[in-house]
């Protein structure tokens, strides 16, 4: 049976350091917390524009433990978020910045629906029909 912190884990999988990781916060990094609120947790963009927001609030801040109702959900860390930015989208290449503003993307995310298969996909489009898992056939999409 799947748990709420579970269903949370697969929700913000994209921004949280793999589960077995024996020690998910680097030694003597700056660390938070950050709870989730059972009732009503954000979305992905939502959360991840808060974890952004508090990066850059705390320069020193390394990684922040999600929590919910006491239960850890995952450790996101500064150099997995920075990928996110959407500052880094302007970043310096060498012929310099792209002009216009930053362009944004929104991640798609499939998985089998058969649990307890562990299969998932995250693209930036589809063209077609979904993306397959290699054992069970075609992949849903998680809102």
């Amino acid at each position: 049976m799947t748990t709420h912190t579970d269903e949370l884990r697969r929700r913000y999988r994209a921004f949280l350091a793999p589960q077995d990781e024996p020690d998910q916060v680097p030694a003597g990094a700056e660390a938070a917390t950050l709870a989730v609120p059972a009732e009503s947790p954000p979305s992905r963009t939502g959360l991840l524009a808060e974890l952004i927001d508090l990066f850059r609030e705390r320069p020193g801040l390394r990684s922040v433990v999600l929590t919910v109702g006491g239960d850890t959900i995952g450790v996101a860390h500064r150099s997995t978020l920075e990928v996110f930015d959407p500052d880094a989208l302007r970043g310096d290449c060498l012929s310099g910045p792209m002009p216009g503003p930053p362009v944004r993307f929104t991640a798609l995310y499939f998985r089998c629906p058969h649990p307890p298969c562990p299969n998932q996909k995250i693209l930036l489009f589809v063209d077609g029909a979904p993306p397959e898992c290699d054992r069970h056939g075609p992949m849903i999409q998680e809102a």
